[in-house]
């Protein structure tokens, strides 16, 4: 009986947190970190403060976790291109349409707050010591694919970093610019594509 009471009280936990770093998200991606209050995120996640702060001790935390699943999310999903069947030029093809959909609107908030992350100062010390930690890990990774279809001939010569630094670029760039114009644009991942292809 006390096991599962202790279950439920886990996922009752889990399911907390959660709503809270997801009002947290778009809070941060709206206003950036220095202008969020704490009162922000609790009304935005339809808790109170003080349950807010029963989950987290600050807005600091809940920000550095957001930074920290975003830039592991980054890498991941170059990782899990890399795992996909076909050439590198399939790989490249399911890569950019994965990060394609999930440009504009509440999709783009992840890549907003990195944003945040790499340019402000103003952002917690534990979560630009995960910039520090990340930083370049989604360039490696893509480079990586870059030196794979270079390899196979799929892919432009050229230094396999520079090559991934402008992809990885313009796929920021589109992001962007879906947010701010506040709906995705009907891109065609070949021509993202084309950047590194031949």
């Amino acid at each position: 009986m006390a096991e599962k009471r202790n279950e439920r009280n886990d996922k009752l936990r889990e399911e907390r947190r959660e709503q809270i770093l997801e009002a947290a998200l778009e809070v941060f991606a709206r206003k950036g970190f220095v202008g969020t209050k704490a009162s922000d995120i609790s009304k935005y996640s339809g808790l109170s403060h003080g349950l807010t702060y029963h989950y987290f001790e600050s807005k600091d935390e809940i920000f550095t976790e957001l930074v920290e699943r975003a830039l592991k999310s980054a890498a991941a999903v170059i990782d899990y291109a890399l795992l996909q069947p076909g050439t590198s030029a399939d790989q490249l093809t399911w890569l950019t349409g994965i990060i394609l959909s999930h440009t504009g609107g509440s999709s783009s908030y992840p890549f907003l707050l990195m944003v945040q992350a790499f340019t402000m100062e103003s952002i917690p010390p534990k979560a630009k010591e995960l910039v520090a930690e990340y930083e370049g890990l989604p360039r490696i990774r893509m480079a990586e694919l870059v030196r794979k279809g270079q390899e196979e001939g799929s892919f432009r010569e050229g230094d396999p970093e520079q090559l991934a630094y402008v992809y990885l670029s313009a796929i920021q760039g589109l992001s962007f610019s879906s947010f701010a114009a506040g709906r995705s644009f009907p891109v065609d991942p070949a021509h993202v594509n084309q950047l590194l292809l031949n």
